[in-house]
Parts: C-alpha cells; sequence; structure tokens
C-alpha cells in the first residue's frame, strides 16, 4: 500500500505528534531540566549575559558558562516562560513545537530518499522511544529539528544552488547556538559540495563559521572567556572509548524493536547459505527483547537484563551491518543507472551516522539514549526503502508499528512516572513537616525544582541550618547524602515502591547508560529520609 502526500499525510503526521506530545505535555521536570530552568530563568533577567550566572548542580552553585551547549534555546525558554510562565504544560508547548517540526522535516527528507514509503519510515522514527522520551525540556529533539531540515534542504533537487547553500548555511549556525555537536554539519556542507562539484558555493560556510566567531566574542563580552574553549573536558583511556562504543551500539539496537524485520529481509535476499544462517541466528535472537519483556514477571533481574543487553547488541550490530549493506548495493544501481543525486544522498547518510557516533564516542562526558537519537533518521534513512522492497516485508510493517508503539508506551509510562514522584513528594513532605520550620534539602534533578517550589531549601556547603530544621535527602539521586559536617536524628523513610509491572522499568540508565539504555529494576525506585538537624560540626 503507497501513502501519498495530501490531507491523509498531514492527518497521519498530527496523529504522531499528538502521540509524542502526548507523553511530554503534562511530564514533571526531570534530570536536567532543572539546570535549563534556572539557566532560562537568569537569561529572562540577564539577557545580555546569559552564562555570567550561576547555576545549582552540585553541592555548590557553578558558573552557568559551565555548561556544555550555548543558549538559543535557553534564550527562547526565557521569552516563552516570560509570556506563558515555567509550569510543565507552558514549558513542553515550546518543545511541542520543535517536535512539530522534526516530525515534518523527517517527512520531507524521507520522501526524498522513498516518497512511496515515507510516511512509514516517519512513524518508525517520530514513535521511537528515543524520541517520545527524550523530549522533556532538553535540546535534542530542537537540535535533532534543525539538523533534518539542513538536511532536507542540502539534499532537495528543487532548490537552485544559491538558495540550497544559503538555507543550509543558516540551518548550521543555528543548530551551532544549539549544541556544538553542530559543528558536523560543516563537513556534511563540504561532502556535498564536492559531490555535487558546486565548488563556487563553497563561501557559503563562512556564515557558519561567522556565527561561531561571533558568538565567541560574546562570551568574551559577557564573562572574558570563549566557550566553546573553555568547557569540561574527560579524561578518557581506550578502555572509556571501547564502553562507550558498545553502549552506543547497544542503544541503537535498543531504540529498534523493530529491527528484526530488518534482518528478516535480509535472510530473504542473501543468496549464500553462511548469509542466510547469519541473518536467520540474528532474527532468532533479536527476539529475546520482547521476550524477555513479556516474561520479565519473574522478576529475576540479571536473566532479564543480560538477555536484554545481547538482544540489543545483536540488533544494534546488525543494523550497522545493514547500513553499509545498503551503502554498498545503493552505489552499485546508482553506478549502473548514471545516477549522482542518489549516490551523495546515501554517502551523505552514511557520513551523519558515522560522524555522530564519532563525535559522542569521543567528546561526549557520558552516554544516554539522546546521544543516539541524533544518528537514528540517517539509519532509518538507510535501512528501511530497501528493507520495503523485499518480497512480502511490508505485510509485516503493521507489526513493526504495533512493536514501536508497545516498547515506546512503556518506557514513557515508567519515565512519566518516575518523573512524578519527585513532584508528589516533594508537596507531601512539606505538608507533612509544614513549614513552621526550615526545610533544608539536597539533591538535585527534578526533585530540586520541586523541592524549592515547595518552599523547601538546598542546603549548600556555604549554609548553616540550625539545630532542631529538617532535612530531606533522596538517596537515589546525584547529590543525595547527609552533608558530613552535620549531626541528624533520622525521623522517617518514605520508600516508593515499584506497584505496577510498567513501574519496573523506571530508572536513570535512559538518560545516564551504564550500558544497557532501559531495562528492569526491582526495590524502591526512590527512597527518601527525613532528619532532624541535632548539630553542625564546625
Amino acid at each position: 500500500m503507497k501513502i501519498k502526500p495530501g490531507y491523509k499525510t498531514i492527518a497521519w503526521l498530527l496523529v504522531f505528534w499528538c502521540f509524542a506530545t502526548y507523553w511530554n505535555i503534562g511530564k514533571a521536570f526531570h534530570i536536567d531540566d532543572t539546570a535549563h530552568l534556572q539557566i532560562a530563568q537568569w537569561i529572562e533577567r540577564n539577557p545580555f549575559h546569559p552564562m555570567s550566572g550561576w547555576v545549582n548542580w552540585t553541592s555548590e552553585a557553578v558558573p552557568i558558562s559551565t555548561a556544555n551547549q550555548p543558549h538559543l534555546y535557553f534564550y527562547l525558554m526565557a521569552g516563552w516562560a516570560h509570556l506563558f510562565g515555567y509550569s510543565e504544560i507552558a514549558i513542553h508547548s515550546l518543545m511541542a513545537l520543535f517536535t512539530l517540526w522534526a516530525i515534518c522535516a523527517f517527512y520531507r527528507l524521507a520522501a526524498l530518499v522513498d516518497r512511496d514509503r515515507a510516511l512509514y519510515v516517519t512513524a518508525l522514527f517520530s514513535l521511537s522511544a528515543a524520541f517520545v522520551v527524550g523530549q522533556n525540556s532538553m535540546v535534542d529533539v530542537p537540535l535533532i529539528a534543525v539538523w533534518l531540515e539542513f538536511y532536507h534542504v542540502l539534499l532537495n533537487p528543487r532548490y537552485a544552488d544559491k538558495k540550497k547553500y544559503a538555507i543550509a548555511a543558516v540551518l548550521c549556525a543555528i543548530g551551532l547556538l544549539i549544541k556544538y555537536t553542530s559543528l558536523l554539519l560543516v563537513p556534511a556542507m563540504v561532502i556535498h559540495i564536492v559531490l555535487a562539484r558546486k565548488y563556487k558555493s563553497a563561501g557559503w560556510i563562512l556564515i557558519p563559521a561567522a556565527t561561531l566567531l561571533l558568538w565567541s566574542a560574546f562570551n568574551i563580552y559577557d564573562y572574558g572567556e570563549i566557550h566553546i574553549l573553555n568547557r569540561p573536558r574527560l579524561l578518557k583511556t581506550p578502555l572509556t572509548y571501547w564502553t562507550y562504543s558498545v553502549t552506543w551500539i547497544v542503544g541503537l539496537g535498543a531504540m529498534l524493536p523493530f529491527a528484526v524485520f530488518g534482518f528478516y529481509a535480509q535472510l530473504k535476499q542473501s543468496a549464500s547459505t553462511a548469509a542466510k544462517m547469519i541473518w536467520s541466528i540474528l532474527c532468532g535472537l533479536t527476539l529475546l527483547a520482547p521476550a524477555v519483556v513479556l516474561l520479565s514477571a519473574v522478576k529475576n533481574i540479571a536473566v532479564v537484563n543480560s538477555a536484554l543487553f545481547f538482544s540489543c547488541v545483536l540488533s544494534g550490530i546488525g543494523v550497522l551491518c545493514m547500513c553499509c549493506q545498503t551503502v554498498k548495493k545503493q552505489k552499485t544501481e546508482n553506478e549502473n543507472e548514471n545516477k549522482n543525486d542518489g549516490n551523495s544522498i546515501q554517502w551523505l547518510l552514511l557520513y551523519w551516522m558515522g560522524s555522530s557516533f564519532l563525535f559522542i564516542v569521543f567528546f561526549a562526558p557520558f552516554m544516554a539514549v539522546r546521544h543516539v537519537l541524533l544518528a537514528m533518521p540517517a539509519v532509518l534513512l538507510l535501512i528501511y526503502p530497501q528493507v520495503a522492497r523485499t518480497s512480502n516485508i511490508a505485510k509485516l510493517y503493521w507489526i513493526s508499528i504495533a512493536l514501536t508503539v508497545f516498547n515506546t508506551t512503556l518506557l514513557a509510562k515508567a519515565d512519566a512516572w518516575y518523573a512524578g514522584i519527585y513532584k508528589t513528594n516533594a508537596a507531601q513532605i512539606v505538608q507533612y513537616l509544614s513549614l513552621d520550620v526550615p526545610i533544608w534539602f539536597v539533591g538535585h534533578w527534578g526533585w530540586q525544582w520541586y523541592a524549592q517550589q515547595s518552599g523547601m531549601k538546598f542546603l549548600s556547603n556555604s549554609e548553616r541550618p540550625n539545630i532542631g530544621d529538617y532535612l530531606v535527602v533522596p538517596l537515589n539521586i546525584i547529590g543525595g547524602d547527609v552533608p558530613d559536617r552535620l549531626e541528624v536524628l533520622e525521623l522517617q523513610t518514605v520508600k516508593i515502591e515499584r506497584t505496577y509491572w510498567f513501574q519496573h522499568y523506571a530508572n536513570i540508565y535512559f538518560y545516564v547508560s551504564p550500558g544497557l539504555p532501559w531495562g528492569y529494576s526491582n526495590g524502591a525506585v526512590e527512597t527518601f529520609k527525613l532528619y532532624r538537624v541535632m548539630g553542625v560540626k564546625n
């Protein structure tokens, strides 16, 4: 079945957008959202000195300039919040606009690769857990929207050269002001110029270069240094690079639950017995992931997560092999038909995927699903058109969608519950203790935002609470420790247990992955310790 552009296509794109927005619009602020909100609040008050303020993200406030990314999206948040406030619905409504842009841009880019199946592959991207769960108030969805638009403009044959490279250069500049990972778009322009032999258009690259220079000059005016040159750096060893590489591949496999149908397509296309055997084994082993999820009622964490890891790493490797095979096959077809445009599309998609992988492995301070999201459009556009042309594989399309929706719904529901416990419990703890006596707290992420909203005070190293004050400590969160200088009396322990099946998949892995980007967990998802301060050491 082929779905052509028109009202039906628009309706489906809106359905994808509503699905993604539904899970995020009222979601509690989570993980890094609090830091972003603090930066936006500072910019709202000090628009000409965005990095001169301080953000509370350790035991003490640190300069905003230590944040990894530039501030364009935070400026948008500040302006938006100035009009509509800092509620979850208000802030996430801004994100919803970029979510819609990303979905539409992906569809238009997919239509350049395979118009007849563009809507199908758009669904696999728009409904994926990496895209839906990863929204929050992060910069990654706005970034991927800009990237998708950039590649659509660059690869669209309908644009004249001057218009094509001018718009691509502006989009590259915008991307640079959202996240420095967009430096990867500059070589993409160079590659396209070389492949298309449009050497006279190389001057447009000066636009992103000038933008970065102006931003750096603004940094010097703002706080006296160049931000891109003074970001925190992590000392990495060969083991770190290996671990990051494996984690990225596992994340890719975990975010593509329908990859098994791609392996089936490769099995159908393979001529040799050895190739058929390899793809048959991959088909069987990658089915472990959905199987162990459905059977995880056994509550054996080691078995479930080991099977998930094994399944996801094989799935990721298989997907990368498919990408390389697709490029090779497409290159041969294009050479036989004397096509150049298709060949440039395939090479740019391969560059997109490979450069994203290398940048993250070498420069990211940690691994997370949002780092895989950056490469997912290229991966999908490389593998799906070839898969869809396989005999009878289209009949399995709706099963692929069902697997994707199931995976996303499971993780989105678990993550929304996980985010919400800090909002709910901050209010309940204040109601239980009352604000007649000062209530101090430690810990960051979404908890920090809601604890302050509830009237609690953050306990930094420079603060000295009085004897008799309260202290609230969440144990499963960054910064959740009782300061050594305090003598405290434990009043109560509040454990947030996992009651329902989906709640066993709520954890931090999606945002800081130790190997698996999602997995099965038992025990309390969070434990709040309520103390009374009995003494303060000098």
